[in-house]
């Protein structure tokens, strides 16, 4: 959703991790275009979930994609939204495939190194406490609990977005594409 490229975006651009990520079911709520009060963005992300940064290493992050993908087409609270990643993932056969991630030096998304340690940055639901079905229990924890989920996002609104959703979020932004949903609807 643009709400999860938005949030997950933010947590990447906040922390400086390579890669953003989210459960599904920590987005509460949607975001109206335009100007936003506190309350708009507190009923987004209401929990008290903290920021977690982590180290992951390729094949991890793949078995995580491969893992809380596989309820499609049904919905998932741990289906994970992303930031600084792309990939596809079949909705009939559960097939991950296309992982790409961003490089932060040339600006270019590259292919998943299965063997290359990333950063990643989500909450510590997420990372430490069983959230993406405990995909992440072996991620190496670099910094636990420094501010609220709901903060980092609200520092990247206020700080880099100066309080106004930009266009740039009116659409998702394809990072995540689903093929198969027209076989399964038939």
């Amino acid at each position: 959703s643009n709400t999860g490229d938005l949030v997950t975006g933010a947590y990447r651009i906040i922390t400086g991790a390579d890669i953003g990520l989210l459960n599904a079911g920590a987005i509460r709520n949607s975001l109206k275009a335009g100007d936003l009060t506190y309350g708009d963005l507190m009923s987004l992300l209401p929990y008290d979930n903290l920021m977690c940064v982590a180290e992951a290493t390729g094949a991890q992050l793949l078995n995580l994609l491969v893992v809380n993908t596989a309820k499609l087409p049904r919905p998932d609270g741990q289906f994970p939204a992303v930031s600084g990643m792309h990939y596809t993932v079949d909705a009939n056969t559960h097939e991950v495939s296309n992982v790409t991630v961003l490089n932060k030096d040339n600006g270019q998304y590259e292919p998943l190194d299965l063997e290359r340690v990333y950063t990643i940055a989500s909450t510590d639901y997420a990372i430490c406490n069983g959230g993406f079905r405990n995909t992440l229990a072996e991620a190496r924890i670099l910094r636990q609990g420094f501010m609220s989920y709901c903060d980092a996002f609200i520092e990247y609104v206020t700080q880099h977005l100066n309080g106004h959703i930009t266009q740039d979020y009116a659409e998702v932004d394809n990072r995540i594409i689903v093929t198969g949903i027209d076989e399964i609807l038939k």
